[in-house]
């Protein structure tokens, strides 16, 4: 989060900012959560469709501006988006709220038990056997979907008030690289303790000027596949219970952008271990500790 955030605050001289934040759940319950039967997309064996729903997949919208320059910060949970969606749902947001595109940042924590927004890769229906009734009905949650994002962008635009940031870091040893040197020299997806691991824990805090915390932005790389690859229920993820155990401890609406997690995995294996179909079982305190501690030991941004 800080290497994303800081920098643009530096850069735009956002001083003092003004916060827009809604969090869909509270408009429409599962904005981003597909039918029932929808693919999931992640994992390359896993072709049959969603059997239920863990938890409803969301959308948040952050919105962090003055009287020159607006930012907005869109947090989904999703698996990520090609390249042309991305553009596209930047390019709608932009024109929605009036703002540069350069100015949109879109992020996906990466679930990989959510729709497949990334087409034509990761296994999804238009990259492996998809027939022709999923690729449709898949169009047109993407085409819903687009909308959707950028009118919460909006909703939060219209809410913006007047607030202050910072920033704090703490650590979780929780991530684990995933590359696995076999002894026959073969690397798999594994478990490796010595691999390059980042197990920082970004977080920027927004308050009233009162000094009341109204969202938090937080950060941690590892893979969201704690629910495991035999899994067929639509879920955010660890990320969701992120969220939820961070709002229900500052009372602010919290959003979580997944890290360079792409060789970090949670320290367990999604394969070796079994749920019961809720990732609440495998969250690590160590990381809601470290949040916490980011969260309260902060240093100040922008602010008046």
């Amino acid at each position: 989060t800080l290497p994303i955030v800081q920098p643009m605050f530096a850069a735009l001289n956002l001083d003092p900012i003004w916060l827009g934040v809604i969090v869909v759940k509270y408009i429409e319950i599962g904005l981003l959560t597909p039918p029932v039967g929808f693919r999931m997309q992640g994992a390359m064996r896993r072709t049959e469709g969603s059997v239920g729903i863990e938890s409803p997949l969301l959308a948040t919208a952050l919105i962090l501006a003055d009287e020159q320059t607006k930012i907005v910060i869109l947090d989904c949970d999703l698996i990520g988006f090609d390249l042309p969606l991305a553009e596209r749902i930047r390019k709608t947001v932009s024109n929605r709220v009036d703002t540069p595109k350069s100015h949109v940042t879109v992020g996906c924590t990466h679930t990989h038990n959510g729709p497949c927004t990334a087409r034509s890769a990761l296994g999804g229906v238009h990259d492996v056997g998809g027939e022709p009734a999923e690729r449709e009905a898949l169009d047109a949650y993407i085409e819903t979907l687009v909308g959707q994002l950028a009118g919460i962008a909006e909703v939060a635009d219209s809410n913006r008030k007047p607030a202050r940031a910072a920033a704090g870091r703490g650590t979780a040893p929780v991530a684990i690289n995933r590359e696995e040197h076999n002894s026959d020299g073969r690397i798999l997806v594994g478990r490796n303790p010595d691999g390059t691991t980042d197990h920082s824990v970004d977080v920027l805090r927004v308050d009233d000027l009162d000094g009341n915390p109204i969202a938090v932005l937080t950060s941690y790389a590892a893979h969201p596949v704690v629910m495991g690859y035999h899994t067929y229920l639509l879920s955010p993820d660890y990320p969701g219970v992120v969220r939820r155990i961070v709002e229900q401890v500052t009372g602010a609406t919290c959003l979580f952008l997944t890290g360079a997690a792409g060789n970090h995995q949670c320290g367990r294996l999604p394969f070796q271990h079994s749920l019961g179909h809720d990732p609440t079982g495998f969250f690590p305190p160590g990381l809601l500790a470290a949040m916490s501690f980011a969260v309260d030991e902060f240093t100040p941004l922008i602010g008046h």
